[in-house]
């Protein structure tokens, strides 16, 4: 075989079948030896180096350079293969990947061999991670100072501990107590405070991550009850891709602070202050701040430093800042209130004082902050307090008002008796549009009481002291109601001797109240329409125009939309009428009235007939909130009148005077429809109305007041089907 005679670290480069020698002529150095092929592949490796990656020699002959170097890609290699075959030697240094998917940092010195017509390389590989080079250097800085050292292989996870380190910890040398990487991180939690533990943990784990040096002084709480203060520092080192070992060393800086005990007694002083204090450099950051900074805003103290006055003081410019300082520098001292911003975003107001000092060449802003959330809470307390004051007098002067207020609505809202709070919708309606002009359709079954909210929204509205017309369009003869509405001229029919005013005409300002407006025949429905439209008509045989600035409010008892269905009455007019809808609920779906209306219709009638009615039967109380009264107040207004026309004594005689056969014909045995049954009657009777249509603008859902979903679920839970009524 011809080798070509380069050097390797100044050895003769052996044939490679002496190999194996050459290697051990290596070992003390801590080399090892790779033989690779032109394509990568491993022909040879020392145990050496296939110990470090945690391979057995055969394993790692079958693998190739890029499978345990992570940067070597093949156009890589190639480079190198070239610049190795034109040059002796090539100097190298790379990682190598463990099995464990660890990162080596080794150094390469690789020289070209050849046997026959193919060719080699042959490197000696030097692990960058034999901590025996620096062992003498740790040694070294022990012995200058009594400084202890240590070091932190974060590829083999090892610690290892200089001997100067036991007597700062009060541990002998033998103690097992900082074996192993978990003993002392043990050791670590029993002498620190836990918040002095987690920020070292922070810190080291920082250092590992980024490489980023640092110094820390820590209070350590030794075994034997001793107190020592250190000051720790950390170096990291760091190959290509991460940090491999950490360097620290450990000073015991107690005795310093012994010979200076004034001075750890003002700086303990400084420390647990209650007070916020902070000294704040020219450049805005801080040099020192107190427990209590720390622990109000929630910072580290450490964390503290490296922010500036900027950061903590809420809504504080550069501007403001420059200025402050200014006149600090100027003035000496300065007061202020201000609000500082913690660490989870809360604010908190301050009360403070700053006093400007020089200080070995800097110039220092002394300040000491007062937490004033307290005060704050107080003063708040304090003007709730008053304002409170302020607005139980008011309500104290608006007593009567608000008094006759909630009685008009609950109990006589204009001579309308009640205290349902389903009743208390309709009255609330009434008061919503009383104070318009807006048209009035008020929609309910006979004896509800229509004329009673008719009356109350024209003495609610701005025209109470013009009159209220009213008209009752079912009690006049079809060929005079046109007369009524609209008046007439002399002459313009038999019996027409004098001219006569409407009741429109006399309306002019005020109300007119059409009851009953269902029964208005067809023929007078574009009139009115024009009326509602225009608020103009003639009288009957006249030609002027007249007009009128009246409001309408209407009523029936009637299904409109039906009968705009049935073509009984005008489409355009029932919208003209239907500005504003009022559902006036019948008496059985405000039962809690019926107590109340039963003592007043009771005491209006015993006064009038001269008797005095003291007691009403439970008995026939109760048979009384179980009937539904099928002709509402009005009805319960007649069994009331009845009832005491036929009381002999001071007890209203019910018995005699209540209904002795229900709607159906059947006698009355006490017991009356569940309320199951009412709502299904109820739901059914809507349906008719509106033609079995459940949803929409005539639907029977919009009649009740309810959802149309919440209708149909009802329907379907009732067994209501649209089948078993229409044919």
């Amino acid at each position: 075989m011809d080798f070509s005679p380069q050097q390797l670290l100044g050895l003769q480069a052996p044939e490679i079948k002496a190999l194996p020698a050459y290697q051990k002529m290596l070992e003390p150095y801590g080399l090892g030896t790779l033989l690779l092929d032109e394509h990568g592949k491993i022909h040879e490796a020392s145990p050496q180096i296939a110990c470090n990656l945690g391979y057995d020699q055969e394993t790692l002959k079958n693998k190739r350079i890029f499978e345990i170097d992570p940067h070597m890609s093949v156009l890589r290699w190639k480079k190198l293969w070239k610049e190795l075959s034109q040059q002796e030697m090539l100097t190298l240094e790379t990682e190598h990947m463990t099995t464990e998917e660890m990162l080596l940092p080794v150094k390469l010195q690789a020289v070209m061999v050849r046997e026959g017509g193919q060719s080699f390389c042959l490197a000696s590989v030097e692990n960058l991670m034999d901590s025996s080079r620096y062992k003498d250097l740790l040694r070294l800085a022990t012995k200058v100072s009594k400084v202890g050292a240590w070091e932190w292989d974060l590829v083999k996870d090892a610690l290892l501990i200089s001997e100067e380190i036991y007597p700062i910890l009060e541990l002998k040398a033998e103690d097992k107590k900082l074996s192993g990487k978990a003993g002392a991180k043990r050791f670590l939690k029993e002498i620190l405070h836990a918040k002095e533990y987690e920020v070292l943990k922070n810190l080291l784990r920082k250092a590992s991550r980024d490489g980023q040096p640092f110094e820390k002084e820590l209070q350590l709480h030794l075994p034997s009850g001793a107190h020592k203060r250190i000051v720790l520092k950390v170096v990291p080192v760091q190959s290509e891709l991460q940090t491999i070992r950490i360097y620290g060393t450990l000073q015991d800086i107690s005795s310093l602070a012994a010979r200076n005990e004034d001075l750890h007694l003002t700086q303990f002083t400084l420390d647990h202050a209650r007070e916020m204090i902070f000294w704040e450099k020219a450049d805005g950051s801080f040099s020192y701040a107190n427990n209590a900074a720390t622990e109000k805003l929630g910072f580290s103290r450490d964390e503290l430093l490296e922010l500036t006055v900027r950061d903590i003081v809420h809504d504080y410019s550069d501007e403001e800042r420059n200025e402050a300082w200014e006149t600090l520098r100027e003035q000496g001292e300065a007061e202020l209130e201000t609000t500082l911003r913690a660490k989870d975003g809360s604010l908190i107001p301050i009360y403070c004082s700053m006093n400007f000092i020089h200080y070995k060449g800097q110039e220092i802003n002394c300040i000491f902050a007062r937490d004033w959330r307290k005060k704050k809470q107080s003063e708040e307390e304090l003007n709730n307090a008053l304002k409170k004051v302020r607005e139980l007098s008011e309500k104290l002067r608006e007593e009567n008002t608000l008094l006759k207020e909630e009685i008009n609505i609950n109990y006589n809202f204009n001579n309308i008796i009640s205290q349902s709070k389903n009743y208390k919708r309709v009255l609330q309606q009434v008061e919503q549009v009383a104070s318009t002009d807006a048209t009035v359709l008020i929609i309910g079954e006979t004896g509800t009481g229509k004329e009673l909210l008719a009356r109350a929204i024209h003495k609610l509205s701005k025209r109470d002291e013009q009159p209220l017309i009213k008209v009752n369009c079912a009690g006049l003869p079809k060929e005079l109601i046109e007369s009524e509405l609209f008046g007439h001229e002399k002459g313009a029919f038999t019996g027409a001797y004098q001219q006569k005013k409407g009741r429109f005409e006399l309306a002019h300002g005020g109300t007119i109240f059409l009851d009953e407006i269902g029964e208005m025949p067809f023929s007078l429905q574009s009139k009115l329409l024009r009326v509602l439209q225009e608020g103009e008509f003639e009288r009957v045989g006249g030609t002027k125009t007249i007009k009128a600035d009246t409001r309408v409010i209407a009523a029936t008892n009637r299904d409109l939309e039906k009968m705009v269905m049935d073509g009984e009455f005008r489409e355009d007019l029932f919208y003209r009428l239907n500005v504003f809808p009022i559902y006036n609920i019948p008496l059985r779906e405000r039962r809690e009235d019926i107590p109340i209306l039963v003592r007043h219709f009771a005491e209006k009638y015993s006064e009038a007939s001269g008797k005095t009615i003291e007691a009403i039967p439970s008995g026939g109380m109760g048979r009384l909130m179980e009937y539904d009264f099928p002709g509402n107040i009005r009805e319960l207004e007649n069994i009331i009148e009845r009832a005491v026309i036929l009381s002999p004594g001071k007890t209203l005689n019910l018995e005699d005077s209540l209904p002795k056969k229900r709607d159906n014909g059947k006698a009355d045995d006490g017991f009356f429809r569940s309320f199951e049954e009412m709502q299904r009657d109820h739901i059914i009777e809507a349906l008719e109305r509106t033609n079995w249509r459940v949803t929409g603008p005539k639907g029977a859902a919009r009649l009740l007041r309810m959802n149309g979903r919440t209708l149909a679920s009802k329907m379907r839970r009732l067994d209501i089907r649209r089948e078993d009524f229409v044919n």
